[in-house]
């Protein structure tokens, strides 16, 4: 009577194992669902820059970008003061590269697009060159004029000013 029991118990484990979802961990749900990744940086800020450049750069060329969602938010420490100005803590140029880098993001929906702009522009403040920017539609062979348009435009402003709400 045990070794019956025994082979029924035996049996009603192999089938579950079978089954059950158990021996199929990922499900096509959960495959296709991606790993959401937010990223709030500053643009002149060298720690940032060195996590872009060196260590985020690594999910496109290992083809990780393909199981993580993406977002990059060129905002940091920036503030909101009086009359709704901002203020970034590594000043004027930070808020205007953030803000370059907030049009990026905007006129290249596809973060593949967007993060090849922002590297390059992250180089170059690793470098210490970021003045050069301009340079980095070159090296991407994006257009610039979507881009341009943005940071010259009211749009540009509010967008950056939309991140503070993030």
């Amino acid at each position: 009577m045990a070794s019956v029991h025994q082979a029924l118990l035996f049996f009603f484990f192999f089938f579950f194992l079978l089954s059950s979802s158990f021996f199929h961990p990922f499900s096509t749900t959960s495959a296709t669902q991606k790993v959401s990744l937010a990223l709030y940086y500053e643009a002149l800020c060298p720690f940032c820059s060195r996590f872009i450049v060196f260590s985020l750069s690594k999910i496109f060329s290992d083809g990780l970008i393909s199981i993580v969602d993406l977002r990059l938010v060129p905002y940091g420490n920036a503030m909101i003061g009086p009359n709704s100005t901002i203020s970034c803590q590594h000043g004027p140029s930070e808020c205007f590269l953030n803000t370059v880098e907030a049009c990026a993001i905007n006129s290249w929906p596809d973060v593949q697009r967007h993060f090849s702009f922002i590297y390059f522009v992250e180089n170059l403040v690793l470098a210490n060159n970021y003045n050069d920017w301009e340079s980095c539609f070159q090296k991407t062979g994006l257009d610039q004029h979507p881009l341009v348009n943005c940071y010259k435009s009211e749009h540009g402003q509010e967008g950056f000013e939309a991140l503070a709400i993030l």
